[in-house]
């Protein structure tokens, strides 16, 4: 059947104005206003699921510096770190360097915001502040200096790492293979005197006797002790506290 002209653009131009209906609609529904764009911003932020704080009681306790820990001179020089938080009524915070003279023993108060915590450091003229971050089984650690000697200044020159064992892994080497091959590379003759461990209160009350650290002693054939080491097994360091003109060669 053939359809009249008239009543054909009248089909058409009602099609037509419900296309333009709808697409005014859904026009209507994209264009959001500045109010429901940061009503919607705020909704996403809250719906992202949140870093877990990390569990303090891990971090309880001690640290040490895996660096300056391993290349000490003495067993109990280094760089500690102690988290109290427990303490009442504010948790606090322990650092302390030694490398053979107190440098800093600082007790202080910290404040922790998830996973980063910022401290003052103040122990007599030495001050500063500082910023730690705990991360998977280790803690990193920043000091800025106001004030302080040169040795902190060099430690603190840079981030410092720190673990519950910095000697973990680390194999120690035998105390008096280190200085016979030490004499050797003074060309001296290693041969002339008897090396052994000397387990004396005079140098073991020091602190400088230990797991790390050995004091070797050059004996005579007089049973004379003529020469003495400091080893350090772990980074094989030999300092000589000898008098070497009475090392027999």
């Amino acid at each position: 059947m053939k359809v009249p002209a008239v009543r054909l653009f009248i089909v058409t131009a009602a099609m037509f104005a419900g296309v333009l209906a709808l697409s005014a609609c859904s026009g209507k529904g994209t264009e959001e206003t500045p109010k429901a764009q940061n009503e919607a911003a705020v909704a996403a932020v809250h719906t992202e699921v949140a870093a877990p704080a990390p569990d303090l009681a891990d971090y309880e306790g001690d640290w040490s510096d895996t660096e300056f820990n391993q290349n000490s001179g003495c067993n109990t020089c280094g760089l500690f770190l102690n988290y109290n938080l427990d303490s009442e009524p504010v948790p606090m915070l322990s650092l302390i360097v030694y490398d053979g003279d107190r440098l800093v023993d600082f007790l202080g108060e910290y404040e922790l915001a998830g996973d980063t915590g910022t401290f003052l450091l103040e122990d007599g003229e030495i001050k500063g502040t500082g910023t730690f971050h705990l991360g998977a089984e280790r803690v990193t650690l920043q000091v800025e200096l106001a004030s302080g000697d040169e040795t902190l200044a060099e430690l603190f020159s840079k981030e410092r790492t720190l673990v519950r064992d910095p000697y973990q892994g680390l194999v120690r080497q035998d105390p008096i293979e280190l200085v016979v091959r030490y004499v050797q590379e003074q060309g001296k003759d290693p041969q002339q005197l008897t090396y052994e461990l000397d387990t004396g209160a005079e140098w073991n009350e020091e602190m400088l006797g230990g797991e790390e650290v050995e004091i070797v002693d050059g004996v005579n054939p007089e049973g004379v002790i003529v020469s003495r080491y400091i080893v350090n097994t772990l980074n094989a360091g030999v300092e000589d506290l000898s008098d070497t003109e009475n090392e027999g060669n």
